[in-house]
């Protein structure tokens, strides 16, 4: 995964980097300086892209190490995928479901300009080892989605089935003893903190909180007012 990385990204020389992933190095500059963002931007705020591609670029002044720690994070998740797999099905299980990952257009397609997509699977991919040992760390599963919403907020969709799921179970628990919640499964909603996490970041870089919830709206009808 990492060969296949470095032949997409070929960050020894420059870099590839999306005007997602240069948003999030400036958010992290105007957070870090005391600033407001100037003007609007059609990026929705990546609380964990702003964090380490913005320290990496200020540590280093330069894009390449941005790259390089997506084709890193790819590498991990695929690697992830695939002992995940195996845990559930085999060594074929997870041959397949590692090579069937890897060529996904879509993740490939992130990788080659770090995207958000390769961190957002390494976070799925540690929630489910998390979940799926023989004695299941439900805490570091509840952080790994926590971070992982900080990069993708769709990862709240699992979140919220992991919330049913326990509420449910709970419900039945007080009609049948023999239906209980694992203890300290609760840790899991750990993800619903990204929310107040984003609320924080978006403030101190527009003032104005919601602003994660906004920019698709904005960004439409600022696109159908040029189409018009």
């Amino acid at each position: 995964a990492v060969v296949v990385g470095l032949e997409l990204a070929r960050p020894l020389r420059s870099a590839s980097i999306a005007i997602d992933s240069q948003v999030a190095v400036l958010h992290f500059e105007r957070i870090v300086g005391g600033q407001r963002l100037e003007q609007f931007l059609p990026t929705t705020p990546k609380p964990l892209l702003t964090a380490i591609y913005g320290s990496l670029h200020a540590l280093t002044g330069d894009w390449r190490p941005i790259a390089w720690a997506a084709i890193l994070a790819f590498g991990a998740a695929i690697a992830g995928v695939g002992a995940l797999a195996g845990r559930v099905g085999g060594p074929v299980a997870a041959a397949f479901a590692g090579l069937a990952v890897l060529a996904s257009p879509t993740l490939l397609f992130d990788v080659g300009f770090a995207l958000a997509t390769p961190w957002a699977l390494l976070g799925w991919v540690a929630a489910g080892l998390a979940l799926s040992a023989d004695r299941p760390r439900y805490g570091l599963a509840g952080l790994a989605l926590l971070l992982t919403t900080l990069a993708r907020l769709e990862t709240l969709v699992l979140v919220g089935v992991a919330a049913g799921t326990l509420v449910a179970l709970w419900l039945l628990s007080r009609r049948d003893p023999r239906a209980r919640v694992p203890r300290g499964a609760w840790w899991i909603l750990l993800g619903l903190t990204a929310l107040p996490v984003m609320l924080v970041h978006d403030w101190l870089l527009t003032g104005d909180p919601m602003f994660w919830a906004s920019v698709a709206t904005r960004y439409s009808e600022g696109v159908g007012a040029a189409t018009l």
